[in-house]
């Protein structure tokens, strides 16, 4: 039997929600202690950058994944059939755009937290709600990209080597890798 799309995803939820969380702790873990455990106003934009970049990677293979799905009829997407995307939206779940407003979003709630508590609360309470930010904003980009496969499943190739693929994934996680060691530089 082929689950349908709501099943799937609440299924699927519950495992991406862990997976964010122990991502998230674990970078801004490798950050606080390349830090010396201290959390300065300085790298509010720092531990922002790293769980903005933690939505980016999620998003950014998620038309794939979403195309290869519906490829191989794995799920029931009669849920998402006549709706449609509108411009705005199609237009702010763009990886690169989702990924800079969640960078100023995750930016004014760390400031926000780091004005009102002590910053190891503010860093603590940063860990904990910066994932579950996360989630939120990947499940309404999920849902806006599940729309588009049905429209763009497999019309063109994206880039022609493997190398063009690999590429970018290699930079995002040498930025991640920098950002979260930038500490050390003291």
């Amino acid at each position: 039997m082929i689950p349908d799309y709501l099943t799937f995803i609440r299924f699927q939820d519950k495992r991406n929600l862990i997976y964010i969380y122990a991502i998230g702790l674990i970078l801004i873990g490798f950050y606080w202690k390349n830090a010396g455990f201290t959390f300065p106003s300085e790298d509010i934009g720092v531990v922002s950058g790293i769980l903005a970049l933690v939505l980016y990677n999620f998003i950014f293979d998620l038309k794939a994944y979403w195309a290869y799905k519906c490829v191989t009829k794995n799920i029931d997407f009669s849920w998402f059939k006549k709706k449609q995307n509108h411009k705005i939206e199609l237009f702010l779940t763009q990886p690169l755009v989702a990924g800079f407003l969640s960078l100023i979003m995750l930016s004014a709630m760390s400031w926000g937290l780091y004005q009102l508590l002590p910053s190891l609360y503010a860093l603590f309470l940063i860990s904990l709600l910066g994932p579950l930010v996360i989630f939120l904003l990947f499940r309404m980009i999920r849902t806006s990209y599940v729309k588009q496969v049905a429209i763009s499943v497999a019309k063109k190739v994206k880039y022609k080597s493997l190398t063009r693929y690999v590429l970018l994934s290699v930079c995002i996680s040498t930025v991640v890798n920098l950002l979260t060691i930038s500490p050390l530089r003291n």
